[in-house]
């Protein structure tokens, strides 16, 4: 999983959104509840406008973890790229978790 995570880091955070959205895809199904990991995919389906991706992955997020605050998500993704954690804060937001 965590080399997925990366992939879709990188393709995000290059602005490729058909790569983000690819590795997210290959990174299916989900075993596990890994949060970063999720987090990004629920990122990358937002940014491709693949809403109901997004929102299926945003139910997983949900039943892990409560929703948390904009500015507690800015904080916990201090190491993220600028534009990259932007993104993250954004389709937490979009998707009623933050």
């Amino acid at each position: 999983g965590r080399i997925y995570t990366a992939q879709i880091m990188l393709s995000i955070n290059s602005h490729d959104l058909e790569a983000a959205q690819q590795w997210s895809d290959r990174s299916q199904p989900l075993p596990s509840k890994h949060l970063p990991h999720l987090a990004v995919m629920m990122t990358a389906y937002r940014l491709a406008g693949r809403d109901e991706d997004g929102r299926t992955v945003a139910e997983l997020i949900r039943e892990t973890r409560t929703p948390r605050s904009a500015e507690r998500l800015q904080r916990s993704n201090y190491k993220l790229d600028d534009t990259l954690r932007d993104a993250v804060v954004e389709a937490h937001m979009a998707y009623g978790l933050a």
